[in-house]
């Protein structure tokens, strides 16, 4: 005697509805193919290929004629710029035009105006501190009163 009865084992044996078989679309081979050929061509790309080397270094890049750096003595509005860039220059040769507000006399004194400007701030925060120090000694005084109140209260 076996482990499973005698019915089970005829039953096993002789199927009365056939073997299952299950039906696979032709879209699923294509997208087999497709996604094996997809992971061929990426791993054969990474084995054949090449790639740039990063390295990160400290210096500065410089042209092999040289570098000037050109400083004005004062700031300003670029007006004119006399060369092009990469145009040969000689020593002494005028580059640019600077114009500022003390060369320019339909500014009308930028300079003054944003003096007087600061000035009116300046005065203008003067005035707001007295105003929050003469607020906080008013309260200080009733806050003052008010705790002197309920100490002769309770003697």
């Amino acid at each position: 005697m076996g482990l499973f009865r005698a019915e089970v084992i005829e039953n096993a044996r002789v199927r009365q509805y056939g073997s299952v078989l299950l039906n696979r679309p032709v879209s699923y081979a294509a997208l087999t193919l497709f996604f094996s050929t997809i992971i061929v061509l990426l791993v054969l790309f990474f084995v054949f290929s090449s790639y740039t080397r990063k390295v990160q270094l400290a210096g500065v890049l410089l042209p092999t004629s040289g570098l000037v750096r050109v400083v004005s003595s004062q700031g300003g509005i670029l007006a004119e710029q006399l060369v092009s860039e990469g145009q040969l220059v000689k020593a002494g040769q005028q580059l640019f035009i600077l114009t500022n507000d003390r060369s320019m006399e339909s500014s009308g004194g930028a300079g003054k105006l944003i003096s007087s400007l600061l000035q009116a701030r300046r005065e203008s925060l003067i005035l707001e501190r007295a105003q929050v120090t003469k607020q906080f000694t008013q309260s200080h005084i009733v806050i003052h009163i008010f705790f002197m109140s309920k100490i002769n209260d309770l003697q």
